[in-house]
Formats: structure tokens, C-alpha cells, sequence
């Protein structure tokens, strides 16, 4: 359900190792630094890496922060890259079942984003981050039991995304955004018992999943989202209906695509289960 941040690759762990050996009292080099030592934290989840190292990786990037905010009082470079900690410690606690301490730290990350965004409201990089950050915000609550809580959330990285979607019709990242804070939302509704509500969040998030998977089929990220939205499309249709088994025969079609891609995951494979188990019982019905 939740979309994170695209994050820059490299550096790794030799990278962030050397730099840590070499680091000097100097501004720039402990930036350097500090963006090493996230890069490293990436690297680890991303491999399957020990979360211990990664978790150490950020809190070292985080006392770093903290000393260039003391020396550079209000720069906005250092507060964004402690913004951007902050979601990723959040996120990587979340991982780990830690979600009270996850959702702490991506409040406060939310927090800095929206400081930045009304410093500079020009800015698309600070309206793409805030969208990002209460999306994730709101995954957290969601975990917690608080769909009111995640619903508001979901709903106000939506408002960033449809703000940065109509400042910038080709951004992919303000039509995903808006998509996915629909999907989300509709989820939450469906969770507090509004399920007309829930569906009208469905529909509003299908022209834009439907509009990046044709332009890039081979997105499977994107692509397994889309066959979760047309499985919570087809639960609003009538059982046997030839619209409902339609759209489950989208979705298992898009599921099995993402066989074997970086969007197959154990949670995708057991939804393309129920997903086939639910088409067998449409199709039987269907043709009574």
C-alpha cells in the first residue's frame, strides 16, 4: 500500500567506509559524509543487508546532521537531508516492527518537510517530499489501528501531489502520488465501514495507474499496484458478474507478469492466489 521515496544507488558500503576513515572538520566533506553513510543504509536493505548496520548507518548520518545544524543554523540543504533521514530511519523501523518509534520519526521528518515547503513554496523537490512523507506517515498510523488518523494523512500527500501534478502535467511523480493517495484513501474508507466513499477513491486512482503502465509496461511495481486496485474494484461488483470476473481476469493477468520482477513479493503471490481462487468462483457463477 505505501509507495517510498526514489532514492539515489551508489557509493555502498567501501564508499561510506572510506569516507567515515577520512572525514575531516569541514563542512562540505561532512555532508559528503553523511550522504555516504545513507547511501550505505540503502544498499543494506536493499541486499538483504544486517538492519543493525543500516539502523547504526543512520544514526551516525543523524549526529552528523545534527553538529552542520549547529554550524549552519536555518540552512535548508542540511534540514532536508535530516528530513530525509528521518523518513528513512522511519521507514527502516517500520521494517523492523518498531512502528511507534517508525511513526515518531516520520512525523517529525513530515514536520521539516513542511517547514521547507512554506520557506520556499516555489519549490517542487520540497512539495514531492512532503507528498512522499505523509504517505508514509499515514501507513504507519494505518498500522497502529488508526484509520481516521491514516485516512487524514493520505489525504493531505494527495493534496501535495495534485498541487505538483498540475504544476507540471508530465510529472510521474505527481500523477503516482495523486494515484496511489487515492488508493490509499479508499483503502482507509473501506477500513471505517464508507464503502461507497471507497470506491469513488478507486476510481479516481485508476486513470492514473492505468496511464504509467501503458507508457511503461514494464514497471512492474506499478504494474502489481494496478492488479491490487482492479482486485478492491472487482469487491464492488455483483458475485458472477461479467464486470467483476473482468476485472479479476485483469488483475491476474498483471500479477502473473510481475512473476519473478522486483513487484513479486509474498505478499503479491498470495493476493494472485485469492485472485485466482475469487475468478474460479466468478467464472462458475458466470456461467450458471
Amino acid at each position: 500500500m505505501i509507495l517510498s521515496r526514489s532514492v539515489p544507488r551508489g557509493g555502498g558500503r567501501a564508499g561510506a567506509a572510506f569516507l567515515a576513515r577520512a572525514e575531516p572538520a569541514n563542512g562540505r566533506r561532512q555532508m559528503d559524509v553523511a550522504q555516504a553513510l545513507q547511501f550505505l543504509a540503502f544498499h543494506l536493505q536493499a541486499t538483504g543487508g544486517g538492519n543493525a548496520e543500516a539502523e547504526e548507518a543512520l544514526r551516525r548520518q543523524a549526529e552528523i546532521l545534527r553538529e552542520r545544524e549547529r554550524a549552519e543554523p536555518g540552512s535548508r540543504a542540511v534540514r532536508r537531508a535530516m528530513e530525509q533521514n528521518l523518513y528513512v530511519y522511519g521507514t527502516l523501523l517500520e521494517r523492523l516492527g518498531r512502528t511507534r518509534e517508525a511513526l515518531e520519526s516520520l512525523r517529525e521528518g513530515a514536520a521539516v518537510a513542511d517547514a521547507l515547503r512554506r520557506e520556499e513554496p516555489s519549490s517542487a523537490v520540497y512539495l514531492r517530499d512532503v507528498g512522499y512523507a505523509y504517505m508514509e506517515v499515514g501507513g504507519a498510523e494505518d498500522l497502529l489501528g488508526d484509520p481516521e488518523a491514516s485516512l487524514a494523512s493520505h489525504r493531505r500527500s494527495g493534496a501535495a501531489f495534485q498541487e505538483l501534478e498540475a504544476a507540471d502535467r508530465k510529472s510521474v511523480d505527481g500523477r503516482l502520488g495523486v494515484a496511489i493517495s487515492h488508493h490509499n484513501s479508499g483503502l482507509m474508507l473501506s477500513e471505517l465501514e464508507r464503502p461507497q466513499e471507497a470506491l469513488a477513491e478507486y476510481r479516481l486512482a485508476r486513470p492514473g495507474y492505468e496511464s504509467i503502465v501503458a507508457a511503461a509496461p514494464d514497471n512492474m511495481w506499478v504494474t502489481a499496484m494496478l492488479a491490487n486496485l482492479y482486485t478492491d474494484l472487482a469487491g464492488f461488483e455483483a458475485d458472477g458478474s461479467a464486470s467483476a470476473c473482468a476485472l479479476l481476469r485483469r488483475s491476474m493477468q498483471l500479477f502473473e507478469k510481475t512473476a519473478g520482477s522486483s513487484g513479486d513479493t509474498p505478499r503479491h503471490r498470495s493476493r494472485l492466489e485469492a485472485v485466482r481462487h475469487r475468478l474460479a468462483r466468478c467464472e462458475e457463477a458466470e456461467a450458471r
